[in-house]
């Protein structure tokens, strides 16, 4: 552990991520990554214990699940989730054992508000289907258009698989363009959204929770929020939307 001459934690361990919380593994800009190297790599690493001013965490591992080793003495941000927030914090890596690491922070964490999970603007294709499995609907608002008219008794639950454009991703829910031809959907459905992400090992189960008529263009704007995800699964999107706003901030687009 490298020693600090600083009065009092920066890092409480009350302050600190909870044990068993996956870490998104950022090297400062400009400055070489966990392994040593220029340019960014998507890392996450989960934690494995806690103290003031100071984390033990995992082997930090790549989108595909690769371990990564850590460098002695590098510098890197610490981000994760925490009822809302984004928080980070900036650490050193203080010793490097077998499978294991301890981060040393050298500034206070830091957070900022959202309204939800960490989320990205996407361009994926992915799968969407009515979950079999599940045939309850719950009811839609007035103004949703892909409310059911009032008589004819009920609709049949569709089995009609298609292909839609995701254009917003989050470990908590996707947002998409549905073709109210090919698959209506109401509010409160539930889905399956197949998502082309390495690591992930089927369909996402996720619930429709608002319905929007694009302004422009064909198509209605379907906004999902996953249900009964495993944490392998949120951890592989998080992976995944972690690295794209990197991409995106190298690029300049955020």
């Amino acid at each position: 552990m490298v020693t600090r001459t600083a009065v009092g934690p920066v890092l409480p361990e009350a302050e600190a991520p909870p044990v068993g919380t996956l870490l998104d593994v950022v090297p400062p800009d400009g400055r070489p990554d966990a392994t040593g190297r220029t340019g960014a790599r998507a890392l996450t690493a989960r934690v494995l214990a806690t103290a003031p001013d100071h984390l033990v965490l995992a082997t930090p591992t790549d989108v595909l699940g690769t371990p990564v080793p850590v460098v002695l003495g590098a510098d890197l941000d610490l981000v994760w989730s925490e009822h809302g927030d984004v928080v980070g914090v900036a650490v050193r890596v203080g010793h490097v054992d077998d499978g294991t690491w301890g981060a040393v922070a050298t500034a206070g964490p830091q957070r900022v508000q959202r309204r939800d999970a960490v989320r990205a603007p996407v361009q994926l294709a992915a799968v969407l289907s009515r979950d079999p499995a599940h045939r309850g609907e719950e009811p839609a608002p007035a103004d949703d258009p892909g409310a059911p008219a009032t008589g004819g008794g009920a609709r049949p639950v569709l089995r009609t698989v298609v292909e839609v454009p995701v254009d917003d991703l989050s470990e908590s829910g996707a947002r998409c363009v549905v073709d109210p031809v090919a698959l209506r959907l109401e509010h409160g459905a539930r889905v399956l959204l197949e998502l082309p992400l390495d690591g992930l090992r089927g369909p996402l189960t996720a619930r429709v929770v608002h319905r929007r008529f694009r302004p422009r263009g064909r198509g209605v704007l379907v906004g999902l929020r996953f249900v009964d995800v495993a944490d392998a699964e949120a951890d592989v999107v998080r992976r995944y939307v972690f690295a794209r706003l990197r991409e995106l901030r190298r690029r300049g687009a955020v």
